[in-house]
């Protein structure tokens, strides 16, 4: 009940203060038939040509920002860097996506990696580390372009706008930073397509220009965020279907048509391009993701401000001031929907509205997984969303009690010069500047043996030999890397067993161990434990096993057991 419980904790307050404001404020609220009344604006808006100087400084910080990293950290996280070994191994040798695994995420579990070992023509665990931190800068550089937009639905004066935007460009930067594999920051590698979905939607909402250019992109990004990752795509189409409504009250059926257009048109390219059976696997991986993810992950959301008095929950307390920033921020946007003395147009007020749907349903990740790390990662949106209102009303204060407070060029550019120059000194190293181009290569070239611990080397050094003749590996372990370190695919699609979760699944299991009579399964590993055992969580597979195989080798926390001889 956490999607039921998260509803109703933001929606009765937001529902209040507006019915609030409608019954006791009634002379400066808007009616309800005008708030999404289209009407033509002018709005002093930034252009990217009068600023190209700024755009280039911080272009060139976020460059310099990735050419300085130190990647020198070998270490191997076996769980989710395997994640994306594996997968991408199954998909060398059986040249499937979703056939061959099922995935948590979406294609960008195989994709990524076989893209990192395509673009540097070398098949290693450093290759893809140095792809995602490519992947980091670009979704850095989008950033800037978000912030960018954003400043189109302000109301303050170009210089005004300008402040903001730089303000708004540290912020988004400052929630994006290169951990690897894991990316827990706030904005993480995948909410690229978040950010290039919100860049075109606000121009195709503001702007009657390129309309078919934007709806070609708004189209196209949503298929390759569901494609990539699923979650992200679910909620692109949410957001997407709601702009489609506005249009609908609008009566711009052009737009609509067109929309839909693009849509059917691209979901067929993708539909011929994988072929019938993957495209059945990509629904079946929809579907039951769908279905199952709160399940899988298993954790209850702490109940917000009960459990830090209690102290029972480690993650109380991001959890109540995460909900209290998504509360924070749904009043702030309805508060600019409705109020009169604010001036937003319809176009600003039907973007505030898309991105306020979007920051509500993408909490979702909290409530699937409601760990610290996702509770964290929700937050993004929520601060993005009051950092905007609480900058916009800084500056208007200044401005009237300060005179010409921000028309003053020079104060405009000390702010922004001392914005960039807080970022820079904080997160370039220029100690490696130089050191740069062979940093990078060493960690291109750097084996793989050089990850793991003694531990792993031991049992993988085990493995060769053992395993020689074996074509591929089942592997009933939370250690995921293991098929790849033994440059073998998994049997199986459940490269990541407990997905296997529910009875339809096991059974599926249970039919390939059946049918394919494995020598060995890896049983256990001492390397990684999700919050449930996948002897303990998948109890028929185990039953299974047990019953027709027998312990062989026991050591160091690894276990293997063989196939009993009949």
């Amino acid at each position: 009940n956490d999607t039921i419980r998260y509803v109703i904790f933001i929606s009765l307050p937001i529902i209040s203060f507006i019915t609030f404001n409608y019954f006791f404020n009634k002379n400066n609220v808007i009616a309800v038939s005008d708030i999404l009344k289209k009407e033509p604006f002018d709005n002093q808006n930034l252009r990217i040509r009068e600023h190209k100087l700024l755009l280039s400084l911080l272009f060139s910080i976020i460059i310099i920002e990735a050419i300085t990293l130190d990647v020198s950290y070998y270490v191997l996280d076996t769980l989710h860097d395997g994640d994306y070994l594996t997968p991408a191994q199954n998909f060398l040798h059986y040249n499937q996506i979703w056939s061959a695994s099922y995935t948590v995420h979406g294609g960008s579990n195989v994709i990524y990696p076989v893209i990192a070992w395509k673009l540097f023509n070398i098949k290693s665990i450093g290759a893809i580390k140095f792809f995602f931190i490519i992947l980091i800068a670009f979704l850095k550089i989008s950033c800037v372009f978000l912030a960018f937009q954003l400043t189109k639905i302000s109301t303050l004066n170009k210089n005004g706008k300008l402040i903001l935007f730089s303000s708004l460009s540290i912020l988004l930067l400052g929630m994006s930073y290169y951990q690897l594999p894991l990316n827990y920051s706030l904005i993480s590698y995948r909410d690229l397509y978040v950010i290039l979905f919100l860049i075109f939607l606000i121009e195709a909402i503001i702007s009657n220009k390129n309309q078919i250019i934007l709806i070609f992109f708004i189209s196209f990004l949503s298929i390759i965020a569901i494609i990539m990752h699923l979650d992200i795509g679910i909620y692109l189409y949410f957001i997407y279907f709601v702009y489609l409504i506005f249009l609908l009250i609008n009566k711009e059926y052009k737009k609509i048509f067109l929309n839909i257009s693009f849509t059917l048109v691209f979901w067929i390219i993708f539909f011929l391009t994988i072929g019938k059976v993957e495209f059945y696997s990509f629904c079946f991986h929809f579907i039951n993701i769908l279905k199952n993810i709160d399940l899988l992950h298993a954790n209850e959301f702490p109940n917000p401000f009960l459990e830090i008095f209690q102290g029972k929950n480690p993650h109380a307390s991001r959890a109540t001031k995460s909900l209290m920033l998504q509360l924070l921020a749904g009043i702030l946007i309805f508060n600019a929907v409705i109020k009169k003395n604010l001036n937003y147009s319809y176009n600003q007020k039907i973007v505030f509205i898309l991105i306020f749907f979007l920051s509500f349903i993408m909490y979702k990740n909290a409530l699937g997984r409601s760990d610290s790390y996702h509770i964290r990662m929700s937050t993004d949106l929520p601060i993005l969303i009051v950092c905007f209102f609480f900058i916009n009303y800084i500056l208007r204060i200044l401005d009237n009690k300060i005179s010409n407070f921000i028309n003053n060029k020079k104060i405009t550019s000390m702010i922004i010069v001392f914005l960039l120059s807080i970022y820079a000194l904080e997160n370039i190293k220029f100690k490696n500047l130089f050191t740069s181009k062979s940093n990078y290569k060493n960690l291109l070239v750097t084996k793989d043996e050089i990850y793991m611990n003694s531990k792993t080397r031991n049992f993988i050094d085990f493995l060769k030999i053992e395993f020689k003749n074996e074509k591929c590996i089942y592997n009933f372990t939370e250690d995921l890397s293991l098929a790849y370190l033994l440059k073998k695919p998994s049997c199986n699609k459940y490269f990541a067993p407990w997905l296997a979760s529910g009875l339809k699944l096991e059974e599926d299991y249970i039919n390939n161990l059946k049918e394919n009579k494995p020598n060995y399964i890896i049983y256990k590993s001492s390397q990684f434990r999700i919050d449930i055992d996948t002897v303990d969580r998948l109890k028929n597979i185990n039953k299974y096993i047990l019953k027709n195989y027998t312990p062989y080798f026991d050591n160091e926390g690894y276990e293997i057991y063989k196939i009993k001889k009949l």
